[in-house]
């Protein structure tokens, strides 16, 4: 979308996205009804999103980035997005909706440089209890779990480190948790270093392998709000229950709520009961957690009664749809991108907000544009772009969200994914200006494509130019081409060469004769 008035811009966004999104539970996807949407997506009716980072945007659905955990239902899930009208993108378990089709999307991208051990531009360090450091960032921490937002935007205000657990009864300072200036800050988490290196690969990347999953991460979860980290690693205490551990299990799956937990502890219980019935155990579990109980109680009389506990058939109504990284982070760019340390400025001195880290995954040149220039102490770093601040706008909402209105699409963009080395932006684009080729734009378009090594739009602009050479064989046009892009005039030459619209006619076997002038 071209931006006729850079005046109008409003970097930071002012209001909040509206219309489609995710809410912030992990949701379950709608039953066969085609009237309703699935995860807070509406099937088919049109949004209008007033302000984005500030700049406008129309359209239909936004980009998502689901995970369905179970793969036996992804095609199922994936045809029901189609059938709403989504385009639908499947790589492994995730699916990705309305974003342009690629090989990679920022998800993606942050995984593998997450499993390449490659985290740059940190700009907070996690303590744990034995004082091992890990490396992060605020902007991540905070997409992911409203604790560590809260404890962010508490610290950004008052510029003193906050205790998470005191954000709502008033802020107490953490000692020794506050960086030097232009230093990552430090957090102290109450937690073993292999819980909270476990808790930040999963922020960073969605997944969990069975060895990292305890009691201990289970905490950071519940401490966190990261719901669905937790439900991620119940499935696994389940697996572990057995006869001596079947209370402590039940009184687990009590405290989060976890029917599938309490329902094999009471099975391992009532199967071990003789270990139970003269034990201590359940009456001080009586004194501790009386209503969990209660539940055992109530489950004891229905087996007593007959009534059986009978295993649902798996629909799309059970199935949970999560939020991914990039699903939270899109969620974060509609409202407003914070703890940011980076502004791109446009043509105009229009300055946008945006993350080191997030550019630095998506592009090798911006990679190493941030090695070789630090930012100022205590400010933003800013690169100044040749280019609009729509086509500028642009470029961060496709660097953090796969997406790009067709009226984002100018020249502008398509010059900006190829001095950044944004292959896929650039592809994207390409088609866009094939449709909008004509008999007036196509020199232009010639000279434009030639010079950004478009092959497809120059043979399609060459061979509009040939359809209407009448219009433009006395154009000025060329004689500027030859002093701007001589290059370009010669290659329309060699291919006006190359071809010709009739062949010469061949006489055979006719012998020459004789005539009388």
């Amino acid at each position: 979308m071209v931006m006729d008035d850079d005046n109008d811009y409003s970097p930071l966004g002012t209001k909040k996205a509206k219309g489609v999104g995710f809410k912030g539970e992990p949701m379950f996807l709608d039953g066969e009804s085609d009237d309703e949407g699935m995860n807070g997506i509406n099937p088919m009716k049109k949004v209008k999103i007033s302000k984005q980072n500030g700049f406008e945007e129309s359209t239909s659905f936004g980009p998502h980035v689901i995970k369905v955990m179970d793969e036996d239902m992804l095609d199922r899930v994936c045809q029901k997005y189609k059938k709403m009208g989504h385009s639908v993108q499947l790589r492994n378990n995730i699916i990705k909706l309305n974003q342009i089709k690629s090989d990679t999307c920022l998800q993606e991208e942050v995984m593998t440089n997450f499993n390449a051990m490659i985290l740059e531009h940190c700009d907070v360090t996690l303590v744990s209890t034995n004082n091992q450091e890990v490396p992060c960032h605020r902007f991540i921490l905070a997409a992911r779990s409203p604790v560590f937002k809260r404890l962010f935007t508490s610290q950004a205000a008052t510029d003193k480190p906050v205790n998470p657990a005191s954000i709502d009864g008033g802020s107490v300072p953490m000692s020794g948790s506050e960086g030097t200036k232009g230093e990552p800050c430090r957090e102290s988490i109450d937690s073993s270093t292999e819980a909270l290196k476990a808790m930040v690969k999963y922020l960073y990347t969605d997944t969990l392998e069975n060895t990292d999953i305890n009691e201990d991460l289970m905490n950071l979860a519940d401490k966190y709000e990261l719901t669905q980290m937790k439900e991620l690693c119940l499935p696994f205490f389940v697996k572990k229950v057995r006869g001596d551990n079947c209370l402590k299990a039940y009184i687990y799956g009590h405290l989060h709520n976890y029917e599938p937990l309490k329902a094999a502890a009471f099975q391992a219980m009532d199967e071990n009961w003789s270990r139970y019935e003269s034990s201590t155990d359940i009456t001080e579990m009586m004194k501790t957690h009386p209503n969990a109980v209660l539940e055992i109680l109530n489950r004891l009389y229905k087996r007593k009664s007959g009534s059986l506990f009978a295993k649902q058939g798996t629909n799309l109504k059970m199935i949970k749809a999560f939020q991914c990284l990039q699903e939270e982070i899109i969620k974060a760019y509609g409202e407003k991108l914070e703890f940011t340390d980076l502004m791109l400025v446009s043509s105009t001195g229009q300055e946008i907000p945006c993350h080191r880290y997030v550019l630095a995954v998506r592009s090798p040149d911006f990679k190493s544009m941030f090695a070789m220039q630090a930012p100022p102490v205590g400010e933003p770093l800013k690169i100044h772009l040749d280019a609009t601040t729509g086509a500028v706008g642009a470029l961060v909402k496709y660097l953090y969200t796969d997406a790009v209105d067709n009226d984002d699409i100018t020249e502008d963009l398509i010059a900006l994914a190829s001095k950044y080395n944004l292959a896929q932006l650039k592809e994207y684009c390409l088609p866009t200006f094939i449709e909008n080729l004509n008999a007036s734009n196509c020199l232009n378009m010639y000279v434009y494509a030639f010079k950004l090594n478009f092959d497809e739009l120059k043979t399609a602009a060459f061979k509009t130019l040939d359809e209407n050479w009448k219009m433009h064989q006395n154009s000025s046009e060329f004689l500027e081409m030859m002093k701007s892009c001589p290059n370009a005039v010669l290659e329309i030459m060699n291919g006006f060469q190359k071809i010709t619209d009739c062949q010469p006619i061949v006489l055979e076997n006719v012998k020459p004769r004789l005539v009388d002038f």
